[in-house]
């Protein structure tokens, strides 16, 4: 399972989509303490929109205080997107620990591929 964040419907439409057609299960994560219980009931990656910077970063810090309170051994992947012209906040994402940052377009492109990294499978970078 993966949880995810997007700030607008057309995003959280196309990644609820996307994991059904990659056969990965998704549930949204709007808020820390939802982010938590996804985290506590198993989810692997968590996806989260730059559009609401502040939001999403506050997921990422809560998605790596979570693995570092299990010692760093959790597996959980953290991909954040958001648009290309907006460095500032995929820098920040990046500072905050997500393990991947891109841009909507090359999300779009490769869905189903990063919602399966994501979910544990293909390679981890």
């Amino acid at each position: 399972m993966i949880a995810y964040f997007a700030n607008d419907l057309l995003w959280m439409s196309k990644l609820r989509g996307g994991a059904e057609a990659a056969g990965v299960e998704a549930a949204p994560a709007r808020t820390p303490e939802r982010l938590r219980e996804r985290l506590e009931a198993g989810a692997s990656g968590l996806a989260v929109d730059l559009d609401a910077p502040d939001r999403a970063i506050e997921l990422i810090t809560t998605a790596r205080e979570w693995i570092e309170s299990r010692g760093g051994a959790s597996s959980v992947r953290i991909l954040a997107f958001g648009p290309h012209v907006d460095t500032a906040s995929m820098e920040r994402a990046r500072e905050a620990g997500a393990g991947r940052v891109i841009a909507r377009g090359a999300l779009d492109r490769a869905l189903e591929a990063n919602l399966a990294w994501l979910d544990g499978a293909g390679a981890d970078d």
